[in-house]
């Protein structure tokens, strides 16, 4: 998830670079309560960015009990979505490496992912669509950032 969001993060230049929140991977949502553990220790505010599936749902019950409610963000307001349902279907074919096969690449998210950030690193900018999703992610995070930064 941490690809796509730095990826557009760099396509909509949504934050300033000093105002640009740092994002890091947890490889898997079951693990973010380690990381928000580390970030509360060393009194770092923190957001935990989740999608809105089973794993991401559990995660925030974990989460909302250990930290508060205050720090949990979901990729969508739909129950169900996660990241991966942000991007067009037109960006992944356009992302779609010569040669595969466009079921085959739908089916690997991380594959998916590191060829969307590949693209945007090479100057391909995603559909409205995609955008437009990324930017209603973005004002939720920033509406977040704010809050925080106001306490």
């Amino acid at each position: 998830d941490s690809l796509y969001v730095n990826a557009m993060m760099d396509v909509l230049k949504f934050f300033s670079e000093d105002e640009r929140p740092v994002v890091l991977s947890s490889q898997g949502a079951s693990s973010i309560q380690n990381i928000a553990a580390i970030f509360v220790g060393w009194g770092v505010p923190f957001c935990a960015l989740l999608d809105r599936d089973d794993s991401g749902k559990a995660a925030a019950k974990v989460i909302k009990e250990r930290f508060g409610e205050d720090c949990i963000l979901f990729v969508s307001k739909t129950d169900g979505e996660v990241i991966e349902n942000l991007i067009a279907d037109e960006d992944v074919s356009a992302t779609c490496p010569d040669g595969m096969d466009i079921r085959q690449f739908r089916n690997s998210k991380t594959l998916r992912a590191e060829r969307f950030a590949a693209a945007v690193g090479e100057g391909w900018r995603p559909s409205k669509k995609t955008c437009d999703a990324f930017d209603e992610l973005f004002n939720c995070l920033e509406a977040y950032l704010n809050r925080i930064n106001e306490s």
